[in-house]
């Protein structure tokens, strides 16, 4: 494949929730999205929480086939001693022609009385559906096979002094290599958040103001290695809907505008969750943009 193309295990922005925010969600992990944002953030839960989501990016592009699945559940053992794991599994399909697939278990415990510390451990497959015309070409690449798993290690960290949080997560440590013939290693991500927490202003609860930016240490399209993420969120109704909206940026160009919500309604000793976000693109036409929506 041109090195150009090559995009493996890419960052989809999984979780309604967080794309809401414009994908800044680094410093505030405070749900099971934690899992693939910060691990560090799901020792800031105090249930059991299991989730599902779904993605369809570039919704009404004609000859676009792509959607992506998300099943998380997080099972606090005892907060702030023994910790809190989290179970992540994630489907992406490239029009039955691409899929990836990740499997992750996560944990995360208190270090500190401020200080969240956190650790996924990653299988990643990805499968291509070879035709027999693309195999009688002949080339290494398809003659080495179809698929390839690795292991893969993510870190995070989360400081939480007041009414400011500090999160860190370096994705991908020990970039595995998953290339069928050439080499292509999946690049080491850093990425880093900062969260300001308002509190509640008249009929605004928790509203917040995050801030995250990322370097994907990768050898191509050098331009696109550095984005920003900005976004805010509120409360109504005693947590009842939740509102939010965000941009993120790819190197200097706005990339997406983002909106979302969500509706909470309990259940006796448990709670309904749905999550909805939508991503217009800025540089992609003839789209209705990239749709989001969770359950748990």
């Amino acid at each position: 494949l041109p090195a150009g193309s090559r995009a493996a295990f890419q960052d989809l922005g999984w979780g309604a929730r967080p794309y809401g925010m414009g994908g800044a969600f680094t410093a505030l992990a405070d749900d099971g999205n934690a899992t693939f944002w910060n691990p560090a953030g799901l020792d800031q839960l105090e249930r059991k929480e299991l989730g599902l989501m779904y993605l369809k990016p570039y919704l009404g592009l004609e000859g676009l086939d792509w959607g992506a699945l998300n099943l998380t559940y997080v099972h606090p053992v005892k907060r702030g001693k023994t910790g809190v794991l989290g179970f992540n599994a994630t489907s992406f399909n490239m029009q039955d022609l691409y899929k990836e697939y990740t499997l992750s278990l996560s944990y995360a415990r208190l270090i500190s009385r401020t200080m969240l510390g956190g650790l996924t451990v990653k299988y990643l497959y990805h499968l291509y559906n070879w035709n027999d015309e693309i195999r009688s070409l002949g080339s290494p690449v398809v003659n080495a096979g179809d698929s390839k798993g690795k292991i893969s290690f993510d870190l995070g960290a989360l400081y939480k002094p007041g009414r400011f949080n500090f999160g860190v997560c370096l994705k991908n440590i020990n970039q595995p290599d998953v290339g069928l013939y050439y080499q292509d290693k999946v690049p080491l991500e850093v990425r880093a958040g900062l969260l300001y927490k308002f509190g509640d202003i008249k009929a605004f609860e928790d509203v917040a103001l995050a801030f995250d930016t990322s370097y994907r240490n990768q050898g191509w399209a050098k331009d696109t290695r550095r984005s920003y993420y900005l976004g805010a969120e509120s409360w109504f109704k005693y947590h009842t809907f939740g509102l939010r909206s965000g941009v993120n940026y790819t190197g200097s160009d706005l990339n997406e505008v983002t909106f979302g919500f969500s509706f909470n309604k309990p259940l006796g000793t448990a709670s309904l969750m749905i999550d909805y976000s939508v991503a217009w693109p800025m540089t992609i036409k003839d789209t209705m943009g990239t749709h989001r929506i969770s359950t748990g």
